[in-house]
C-alpha cells in the first residue's frame, strides 16, 4: 500500500528499523529508540552524507574525500572499511543481519531494501503523496500526508558545510514552508482559524516576512 492511502485509511507510517534523522541535527535510531553516536565523529558524518544523498550512491574516492580530506588513500580506504563493518556490528541485528550500509559498483549506499531510512525520503514521500491527493481532489488525504510531514520537520538541515548540502537545505526548507502555506490556507477555507492560524505562525516562525502568513494570522 502507497504511502498516501496509508496516511488517508489512519494507519500511518510503519517505524524503520533503522532510521536516520538530520532534520534539526543528526539521530540515529535502531528500532525506535536512540543509538549514541558521537557528534562530529566519522560514524555521524558517513551516515549524514549517505543519508543526505538518498538515491545516490556516493563514488567510494568522493566518501574519502568527504571523510578523510588529508589522509592517505589507502589508509583512508582502510578506515572506511573498517568504519562500515562496525555499523555492521552495531545495526544489524535490527535488519536481520544485514549491512546498513553496502558497497556496489564502486559505490556506497544505504540499504534502503533491508530496512535502513531517512527521515528526509519519509518527508519527501509524504510530501509527494500529498501533492498527487491535491491533484485528485482529495484535500482531506492530501491535509493528512502534509501534516505528517511537517511534524517530521524538527529544523534545518545541520552541516551544510558543501554547496550540496546547502541546496538540499533550502530545497527541503522550501517545500517545508510550501506546505505549511497550503495547510494554512486550507484551514482558513474550512473556517478552522484555530489550525489556521497553528500553520500561519509555524510558517512565520521559520519565515517573518511571509505577506501570505501575516495576512492569515
Amino acid at each position: 500500500m502507497q504511502i498516501d492511502q496509508r496516511i488517508a485509511t489512519g494507519q500511518g507510517l510503519e517505524q524503520a528499523p533503522i532510521l536516520i534523522c538530520l532534520f534539526g541535527g543528526f539521530r540515529l535510531l535502531k528500532d525506535g529508540q536512540s543509538v549514541a553516536v558521537r557528534g562530529g565523529g566519522k560514524t555521524e558524518a558517513l551516515l549524514y552524507n549517505l543519508a543526505l544523498r538518498h538515491g545516490h550512491p556516493i563514488p567510494r574516492d568522493t566518501l574519502l574525500c568527504l571523510l578523510w580530506p588529508d589522509v592517505d588513500v589507502g589508509l583512508a580506504g582502510q578506515a572506511l572499511h573498517s568504519l562500515v563493518h562496525s555499523l555492521h556490528k552495531q545495526l544489524g541485528r535490527a535488519i536481520q543481519g544485514a549491512a546498513p550500509v553496502v558497497f556496489q559498483d564502486g559505490r556506497y549506499q544505504l540499504n534502503t531494501t533491508a530496512g535502513v531510512q531517512t527521515d528526509l525520503t519519509q518527508f519527501e514521500s509524504l510530501a509527494s503523496a500529498g501533492d498527487r491527493r491535491v491533484r485528485a481532489g482529495d484535500w482531506s488525504a492530501a491535509t493528512a500526508c502534509y501534516g505528517v510531514a511537517v511534524s517530521l520537520y524538527c529544523g534545518d538541515l545541520d552541516g551544510a558545510a558543501d554547496i550540496y548540502a546547502v541546496v538540499q537545505r533550502e530545497r527541503l526548507r522550501a517545500m517545508y514552508l510550501g506546505m505549511l502555506a497550503r495547510l494554512a490556507d486550507h484551514h482558513y477555507t474550512l473556517e478552522d482559524y484555530a489550525a489556521c492560524l497553528h500553520f500561519a505562525i509555524a510558517l512565520l516562525e521559520c519565515d517573518p516576512f511571509r505577506e501570505d502568513a501575516h495576512r492569515l494570522a
